[in-house]
């Protein structure tokens, strides 16, 4: 939820970890920064964190699931990669980019 990442990124903002930069584009946006102590907190995190990632999400499948869960991720990749390239010869779905009324 927005209020939910706006906590967080307050908190965030209070021990130096991030700072808030205003979004000339958009006056409702705000860009958030990563701070020298905010990267140095997130390097030191990193090796754990990647650890425990692989341990609960890789390590508990099998050989199969692994290979299943790869092929996943290619197919789910090569759809969000068509999606962000769209055919730019006027092929394709006719209603693309079309508002709904």
């Amino acid at each position: 939820e927005k209020s939910r990442v706006s906590h967080q990124v307050t908190r965030m903002a209070a021990r130096g970890l991030v700072e808030r930069q205003e979004c000339a584009e958009d006056r409702r946006a705000t860009w958030i920064h990563l701070t020298g102590d905010g990267r140095r907190v997130l390097v030191h995190a990193l090796p754990e964190h990647s650890a425990t990632i692989r341990r609960v999400l890789f390590d508990a499948l099998s050989d199969r699931q692994q290979e299943a869960l790869l092929d996943i991720a290619r197919t789910m990749n090569a759809a969000i990669t068509a999606e962000d390239c769209p055919p730019c010869d006027g092929e394709g779905d006719s209603d693309a980019g079309a508002d709904a009324d």
